[in-house]
């Protein structure tokens, strides 16, 4: 019976490695290396952008939620305190004589619409269709809130032409913001 010598085998291991050099990767063992890779970077990629997407999105509908919330109580203050029907009543005072001039003046500390213009950085990630409504509705009701204010055109004394034009803008902006309240677009 023949036993092969442990020592005569490992001596044949080591000529066989000199004579065909040291052993090479191959496509087998790079893809897998490269897939593990992917995979890893995969794993640590997704959960991240998911968390980040998540948050956005959240930040989106506070700030929507916000922003609605602010045109419902703009809407219910100008009901509220009568400002269509003082309007309309200097407009009957004023009658169609352009000679005549009304001042009428809102005396207010606070801008309008804080909410809004703490926001304006985010109001274009909003939907883009609820992002214009709610710029029309702010730029409007500014519009006539300036005119209002010390030292505007209305404050200051103007003709009818002026309050027709500013009836009408507001009544532009209360019509646009009962439709981003009922709204959830």
């Amino acid at each position: 019976m023949y036993v092969q010598q442990p020592q005569f085998t490992i001596e044949t291991l080591r000529q066989m490695r000199e004579i065909l050099g040291p052993p090479q990767a191959t496509w087998i063992t790079s893809a897998t290396v490269l897939g593990s890779a992917f995979v890893g970077g995969l794993v640590s990629f997704i959960p991240n952008w998911l968390l980040e997407n998540s948050k956005a999105r959240r930040l989106m509908r506070n700030v929507d939620a916000a922003l609605q919330a602010e045109v419902v109580a703009m809407i219910q203050i100008v009901n509220d305190r009568g400002y269509m029907a003082d309007i309309d009543k200097v407009l009957a005072f004023l009658g169609d004589d352009e000679t005549k001039h009304f001042a009428l003046q809102v005396v207010s500390k606070d801008p309008v619409g804080p909410v809004y213009h703490q926001n304006l950085d985010k109001i274009g990630a909003l939907n883009p269709i609820r992002a214009t409504k709610f710029v029309r509705f702010y730029q409007l009701f500014e519009s006539v809130a300036l005119d209002f204010r010390p030292g505007g055109a209305a404050a200051i004394g103007a003709p009818a032409a002026m309050y027709k034009n500013a009836r009408l803008l507001l009544q532009t902006a209360l019509d646009l913001g009962a439709e981003i309240a009922g709204s959830g677009i």
